[in-house]
């Protein structure tokens, strides 16, 4: 995991916003894309350069696709995924968007696997 690519992905707003967003819970792209306002195109185009550069995780439920940050971030980077916790609660857009999501209903994806909203995802 290089730290050029880790900065060239978080210099984006949209990225570093859905990054906040997943910090301490795993979405499907549903509630990604209607939390921060975006399309479905963007959402994908920006988890992929996440996931290319090793902050984001993939795990499919049904048709939906759910994202974490990946383990390995969190490990290798723990003083930024710290900072990033820290100045999450601080910042308005941040705060904004957390509140965004909390005011949602259900996505609806299908079978008990989902993890939206705090349920968590079983492993099959």
């Amino acid at each position: 995991m290089n730290l050029e690519n880790t900065f060239k992905a978080l210099g984006e707003t949209s990225r570093l916003r859905i990054v906040m967003l997943l910090l301490d819970k795993t979405l499907c792209g549903f509630h990604i894309e209607k939390t921060l306002r975006i399309s479905q195109t963007n959402v994908s185009r920006h988890i992929a350069k996440l996931k290319q550069a090793g902050i984001l995780q993939e795990k499919r439920c049904g048709q939906r696709c759910h994202f974490s940050i990946h383990r390995d971030f969190q490990k290798e980077k723990s003083i930024l995924y710290d900072y990033l916790l820290s100045i999450r609660v601080k910042n308005p857009v941040y705060i904004n968007d957390s509140r965004a999501f909390e005011g949602m209903e259900d996505c609806g994806c299908e079978g008990e696997n989902c993890s939206c909203h705090g349920k968590p995802i079983t492993e099959k």
